[in-house]
């Protein structure tokens, strides 16, 4: 299997929905600079804004990487 880092997923899956990293921030409510830096590994997502990432990238709640998964064509396979 292809597996991704979390860093790797939010990227690639704010890209498949043709979202700028700007619109992905305004829509869960934190500065682009986050989106940059959870992006580029230097951070992961709190808590609090998991669930607006999951609803706005398209996956489910109980999918969302905590750490790092497993992610590939079929979608995520679990922490590994």
């Amino acid at each position: 299997d292809n597996y991704m880092e979390t860093k790797d997923v939010i990227l690639d899956l704010r890209t498949k929905k043709g979202l700028s990293q700007e619109e992905l921030a305004e829509k869960i409510g934190v500065a682009r600079q986050t989106i940059s830096k959870w992006e580029n590994g230097r951070g992961l997502p709190d808590y609090e804004y998991i669930q607006d990432l999951c609803k706005e990238l398209n996956i489910t709640f109980e999918s969302y990487p905590l750490y790092n998964v497993g992610y590939s064509q079929g979608g995520f396979r679990g922490i590994i």
